[in-house]
């Protein structure tokens, strides 16, 4: 049956209509937002104090900005001068293996982008069929996503760590969102906590290789929704004494930190850095937990990324300014569409075609009836979904 556009058309009138409401007030929160940046812009050590405060309450998931040394309301322009890293952008695709498949398997795919002063660009890729054990853990069921991503996220870190080690002087490892990974909680199916386990511990190891190398990791987060650097602004303005009940104290809800900075931040302008305060950050190391500023990569209209980087980079300026610059020089070469070069390239290589995940069934099932192995083929469910995306029709 076809969409009821006319069903549709209504609940778009009344979500529109919400909508219009909604942007109003919205914009009533954020000029008070702005109010309290430039109230709290330069108090500093009060603000790390209510931050720690209302991380030790413990009567909610705390996930905020937690300012440095400079300013709320700072703004850098790039530096005029400054070092020249390699850079290395690695990004990964997978194949989440599917019960209704022809053939079930995994796949992580990671492409690889080197962009060094002087040199051709180059590119590489390494992929990774998961075993038999991989996919059916101890625990029973089947791998869940959340720990495929995971895998993912750490095939990228480990590939970036082998290739930088090849590298002399500064290099500069980028990777596509943030550096903080939410280890997953509820693994479904597989029930494999120990898995995730491993993996999470493998994954802060390869971050504390980088680190011990200066490999300078950073994270670049495009169009971010987060409310860090407001969810501050609302605890700086939250009394003591309601402090522990912080998580309900949300005046300036759906105000983000994009909005609040557009403003303030000129072209080519980067933010004040700031330490990522939440559980999940505390479990890196000093040295590898996760920091953040705010960039401007838009030419006109203001358009700001998140880029994070770890703390041991965080405090070194020249290495913050290298970052700062290079990510802009990236941005820049596609225009008005500005989004890290290598990154994009590193995304080409790493997808996976449909046409290929296709050939490597293909190539699994002919390997597997060498061992008198025969897949039992796609589910009904998934053979009815091909029938009709085929437009083949039952005529009886």
């Amino acid at each position: 049956m076809p969409v009821d556009y006319q069903d549709i058309k209504q609940q778009i009138q009344q979500v529109a209509s919400q909508s219009g409401q909604q942007q109003q007030a919205i914009r009533d929160r954020l000029v008070t937002a702005r109010g309290l940046l430039a109230q709290y812009a330069n108090e500093l050590d009060f603000l790390q104090q209510r931050v720690e405060a209302a991380a030790a309450a413990h009567s909610f998931g705390l996930h905020c900005a937690c300012p440095l040394r400079e300013p709320l309301d700072f703004a850098a322009d790039p530096p005029g001068q400054h070092a020249r890293p390699v850079v290395l952008a690695a990004d990964g695709s997978q194949v989440n293996p599917s019960r209704h498949d022809e053939v079930i398997f995994g796949l992580i795919n990671v492409g690889l982008f080197r962009m060094a002063p002087g040199e051709a660009p180059g590119e590489a890729v390494a992929g990774h069929l998961f075993s038999d054990d991989e996919l059916y853990p101890a625990q029973g069921g089947m791998i869940s996503e959340d720990l495929v991503a995971l895998k993912r996220d750490l095939k990228e870190r480990t590939f970036l760590l082998q290739r930088a080690g090849q590298e002399q002087g500064l290099v500069l490892a980028l990777v596509d969102g943030p550096l903080l990974y939410r280890k997953p909680r509820d693994v479904s199916g597989a029930h494999a906590d120990a898995e995730v386990e491993q993996a999470f511990a493998d994954f802060l190891s390869v971050t504390e290789q980088m680190a011990a190398r200066g490999i300078a990791m950073a994270g670049y987060v495009d169009r971010p929704g987060a409310d860090l650097l407001v969810r501050l602004l609302e605890l700086a303005d939250t009394p003591p004494a309601e402090l522990a009940q912080a998580d309900r104290h949300r005046p300036l809800r759906r105000v983000s930190d994009v909005a609040l900075l557009s403003g303030l931040l000129g072209p080519g302008q980067r933010s004040a850095v700031f330490a990522l305060e939440s559980s999940d950050a505390r479990v890196f190391s000093e040295q590898t937990r996760p920091h953040f500023f705010y960039l401007n990569v838009g030419a006109g209209k203001p358009y700001l990324a998140r880029v994070e980087i770890p703390a041991w980079a965080a405090n070194d300026p020249d290495v913050t300014g290298a970052i700062h610059a290079v990510l802009l020089e990236q941005c820049r070469v596609l225009g008005r569409r500005a989004y890290p070069y290598a990154l994009l390239r590193a995304h080409e290589i790493a997808v996976v075609s449909y046409e290929e995940k296709r050939q490597i069934a293909g190539m699994i099932t002919q390997e597997l009836s060498k061992y008198g192995v025969v897949p039992e083929g796609p589910s009904n469910k998934q053979g009815g979904k091909e029938t009709l995306s085929g437009r083949s029709k039952f005529n009886g």
